[in-house]
């Protein structure tokens, strides 16, 4: 299966959610009005869920001469992989993660926390980066980041809609939650059917390189 019929695949889910709930509020009007929101979310998914997730991350873009080193590896790693090298971002969080982002490998971005730069050596680094760009190479970067701009929206549309769609008697028990573990319950097993696992070769490779 095609990365684009995956991401297809996927947003086919996501936007049933959307109608599905825009249904339970306001019936056939309501179907209509999310079908249009779902359309545009899908537009803009695609062309803008890239600069979406840095933003949400409070992201920035780091010079070169910033992180010499860290722009090295990306350079190299990405070169290895066939694909323009990325652009490299830094997250302002002591948590340790990294992430890729972008709708394809001629406008992906690599992004790291500031803890992660910390505590991981060198070699322990490469292997992060070296697993984030097997996802740019596989072209599942976009099916990743639709996932968590389309998630997030349902989850904050469950918190808009809660009071229309149960009774004020219901309300004190009934929250946002029950939205939020069906977002979960369909995004995360999409996002892992969809997604393929980086090339293990490709990684052991990167490793290899590294340590000769």
């Amino acid at each position: 299966m095609t990365s684009q019929l995956k991401t297809l695949l996927l947003l086919a889910a996501l936007t049933g959610i959307i109608i599905v709930i825009g249904g339970m509020v306001g019936g056939r009007t309501g179907i209509m009005i999310a079908f249009v929101i779902a359309m545009v979310m899908n537009v803009g998914s695609y062309w803008f869920s890239d600069s979406i997730v840095l933003k949400m991350y409070r992201a920035r873009e780091l010079a070169y001469d910033e992180a010499p080193m860290l722009h090295d590896m990306v350079e190299e790693l990405a070169r290895n992989a066939g694909i323009p090298k990325p652009k490299v971002c830094v997250v302002p969080e002591q948590a340790p993660n990294a992430f890729a982002t972008g709708r394809n490998p001629q406008n992906a971005v690599v992004a790291v926390t500031e803890g992660i730069l910390q505590i991981l050596t060198p070699t322990e680094l490469r292997g992060v980066l070296a697993h984030e760009i097997a996802h740019i190479a596989h072209r599942d970067i976009l099916i990743q980041t639709i996932a968590a701009v389309m998630g997030s929206t349902i989850v904050m549309l469950a918190n808009m809609l809660v009071p229309e769609l149960f009774p004020a008697a219901l309300r004190s028990s009934i929250n946002a939650g029950a939205f939020c573990m069906l977002a979960g319950l369909v995004i995360v097993p999409a996002v892992s059917l969809f997604t393929p696992k980086p090339d293990a070769q490709f990684v052991d490779a990167a490793f290899s390189c590294y340590d000769q």
